[in-house]
């Protein structure tokens, strides 16, 4: 006898107990108003989802890669095994249901469960308590007794959990990634310009904001017009960048606060000004392969400055605290063996939302601090004073990181600033 295993992607449970559609769309409408998936429009969203499909039997629908496209919003080339998203929200819903359940939901009528293992739920009357006798005989109170401590220490338990899971959700990482990718808008990922800094290596001199938007910076480098067999013509006007930052992009976009809208992603060359409207932005990349930065990096507690003639980079702190030195110089030797990075997070003066800035003295240095901004535990204990009720604050922290031939080891916190409440 041969046996099939299935996927994760096809598995389907049994098919759900008999419960009239109209009782278990009522059950659905209460779970929905309560005060633990009112405030969670997106697994609110997914329960419906399940709910709505089971009654109508559509068992394709139930599978992974169809809530992906159906409530995540994934793309056609979505692959369950590289992104985790139904997998991560379907047991946050477990833990939504039972904590419902074992609170304000404790006595309806109806029971909406989604056991493990697949993705369809399973619809459950509540079993009808028997007619007390009209004079029941005195019997032993111990039993009673002790079902009720049991049922309490559940309930205690459930709760517990469900406290820690919102802490989870909650914490100063979640808060501060929820502020830059759960907007209106996905949030604009703005790749480094890797042609524009070999260009200007092979000049010994930078561009400006100014030069790079009027598309003349590839002439003006080169002292003259760059005909097209020219090696500068090649960097100036194809589209090369860093691996690293394609990576952050695509970690980004599989965090669970971007599952809304997803990021966009842009490069450096082919943003305008138009497009730092009405939403957040990230830049990756220092000013010098990310021209963009030259507009936000006076908010940043931490400068990062290139010098092409000599290849160094200077890390300059307007206000450095006792101890601190008022300038880092990183020499092109020296980032063999260290490198630094800077993370700078403030509010978007030319309109609402707010940058994210990702910049490294290196490749190698942009890639160490985003390893930091994407552990959660690491993250959360340095934000634990830049959140609050008031919402999120600016920030900036300094890394520095060991070169293992082009790897990042382990972002060291060098520095950080908080902005003023």
């Amino acid at each position: 006898m041969s046996v099939t295993k299935q996927t994760d992607d096809e598995a389907v449970t049994p098919a759900p107990g008999p419960c009239p559609p109209a009782s278990v769309r009522g059950a659905l409408e209460t779970i929905l108003a309560s005060p633990g998936f009112a405030g969670s429009p997106q697994l609110s969203r997914f329960l419906r989802y399940l709910v709505d499909n089971t009654i109508a039997g559509d068992r394709e629908a139930l599978k992974e890669t169809g809530i992906a496209l159906g409530v995540f919003n994934r793309g056609p080339n979505y692959h369950p095994k590289a992104d985790p998203i139904v997998r991560v929200e379907a047991r946050r819903l477990r833990l939504r249901l039972d904590a419902f359940y074992a609170a304000e939901g404790l006595e309806e009528p109806v029971k909406i469960t989604l056991p493990k293992g697949g993705y369809m739920p399973v619809f459950e009357a509540a079993p009808s308590l028997p007619a007390p006798p009209e004079n029941p005989a005195p019997g032993p109170q111990r039993p009673r007794r002790l079902y009720w401590i049991l049922a309490a220490a559940l309930l205690a338990v459930l709760a517990a959990a469900w406290l820690l899971h919102r802490a989870g959700e909650s914490g100063p990482a979640p808060r501060f990634w929820r502020s830059l990718l759960d907007g209106e808008q996905p949030a604009l990922v703005v790749v480094a310009d890797s042609g524009l800094v070999m260009l200007q290596d092979m000049a010994g001199r930078e561009a400006t904001l100014q030069d790079y938007l009027s598309g003349r910076y590839v002439d003006q480098l080169a002292a003259g017009p760059v005909a097209g067999d020219d090696p500068r013509y090649a960097f100036g006007r194809r589209r090369y960048t860093a691996i690293a930052d394609l990576t952050f992009a695509l970690r980004l976009d599989r965090r669970p606060e971007a599952s809304r809208h997803g990021v966009d992603v842009r490069y450096a060359r082919d943003l305008r000004m138009h497009d730092l409207t009405g939403r957040c932005l990230i830049l990756l990349g220092a000013r010098q392969s990310n021209p963009w930065v030259e507009l936000f990096e006076e908010q940043a507690a931490f400068r990062l400055l290139h010098d092409s003639a000599s290849g160094d980079f200077r890390i300059v702190i307007p206000h450095p605290a006792p101890g601190e030195p008022s300038e880092i110089r990183v020499t092109p030797s020296m980032g063999q063996r260290e490198v630094y990075g800077v993370i700078s997070y403030h509010r978007n003066p030319r309109t609402t939302g707010w940058v994210l800035m990702v910049r490294g003295t290196s490749l190698t240095g942009t890639e160490s601090a985003a390893n930091l901004l994407f552990d959660d535990a690491r993250l959360s204990e340095l934000l634990r004073q830049a959140t609050g009720p008031a919402g999120p604050r600016g920030f900036d922290i300094l890394t520095r990181d060991r070169n293992l031939a082009g790897i990042p080891s382990h972002a060291e916190v060098a520095a950080v600033r908080i902005d003023a409440r």
